[in-house]
């Protein structure tokens, strides 16, 4: 591919990595919370590109350091050629240390968090899978141009799940979703993330958004459902003027006697326009098409925070 290449889909990166013990968080946690794993990081990082940390810095980047916390290098940047180097750099330095010091056990301390976003987890509720993907306005085949993607996690307590579906319903009955569902997801999740970190839209900037359901049939305690429905969420105040509007369409069965569902799945397509701060969007204003799909998460799925987890709606779920 012509161009810059993406660090983590480079295959020299792919490769140099084995010889790694791979980790990610988020940063912002890292940054702003005081337990001891990000006490160690923090320590580790400021030794970095970032320096000593000052108010409203991010320490976010990619670092080598050994397992008690000696920094060995570290960048932030998205030229695959650039990292490389700091993971050959960060190499070079870990084969020059003592083999004392190279050892996991001299760690020392225990670094088990007391609040990570993840112990929030509705495991008795509904948590979707969700993929955003800008879709194709060119769909030769000569077009050399992929589609960005991107995943994020939307989640339902065990409480709200069950405020989903009316009782007493009947084949052929139609109900809409409750304010709080339509709410979440077209405030946090139908949004413009496919390439970088987006902002949530308030309640005004959603107004339009309506979700509703038709009966299709019922068979002892399983209700079959048709989801439809359409959102809109458009922030047109100062710089960063942006938008979402989407239709969409699904199926879900729910089982009236456990309160809670056995499928929900559904798409959701249209249109973004605008830009946000982090979003990547500088060079397409413009509106372009976009696709969204949601499933529920299966059991064996690692645990996805939501991505704009700093405005989640939910009393039951704090992220600070």
């Amino acid at each position: 591919m012509k161009g810059r290449r993406f660090v983590w889909s480079d295959p020299r990166i792919i490769e140099l990595s084995k010889q790694f013990v791979a980790t990610t968080d988020e940063v912002w946690r890292l940054d702003a919370q005081n337990d001891l794993d990000c006490l160690f990081f923090q320590k580790m990082a400021d030794k970095g590109h970032c320096g000593k940390r000052e108010h409203g810095k991010s320490r976010q980047g990619i670092y080598v350091f050994t397992a008690d916390g000696e920094f060995l290098s570290s960048i932030n940047n998205l030229s695959a050629d650039l990292v490389l180097k700091t993971l050959k750099d960060g190499l070079m330095k870990w084969k020059q240390l003592s083999e004392e010091d190279r050892k996991p056990e001299k760690v020392g301390v225990e670094l088990e968090p007391k609040h990570r976003l993840e112990y929030f987890y509705p495991h008795d509720g509904l948590v979707f899978t969700v993929f955003s993907r800008d879709l194709k306005v060119d769909p030769s085949p000569k077009s050399q141009r992929l589609p960005f993607w991107n995943r994020d996690s939307a989640w339902f307590s065990k409480h709200e799940t069950e405020q989903l579906v009316p009782e007493n319903v009947s084949a052929g009955d139609t109900f809409d979703f409750p304010e709080f569902f339509v709410a979440r997801l077209s405030k946090l999740h139908l949004v413009d993330a496919v390439k970088g970190q987006t902002e949530a839209f308030s309640n005004d900037e959603i107004s339009g958004s309506r979700l509703h359901a038709v009966v299709v049939s019922i068979n002892e305690n399983k209700i079959d459902l048709k989801i439809l429905g359409n959102t809109i969420g458009a922030h047109k105040i100062g710089r960063y003027k942006r938008g979402v509007k989407t239709r969409l369409l699904g199926t879900a069965t729910f089982d009236a006697s456990e309160k809670r569902f056995a499928k929900f799945e559904f798409v959701a397509l249209g249109k973004r326009w605008g830009e946000t701060r982090f979003n990547d969007r500088r060079k397409q204003l413009e509106p372009s098409p976009v696709g969204y799909s949601f499933e529920m998460a299966k059991p064996e799925e690692s645990i996805i925070v939501p991505g704009i987890f700093w405005s989640y709606d939910a009393k039951w779920f704090s992220p600070r």
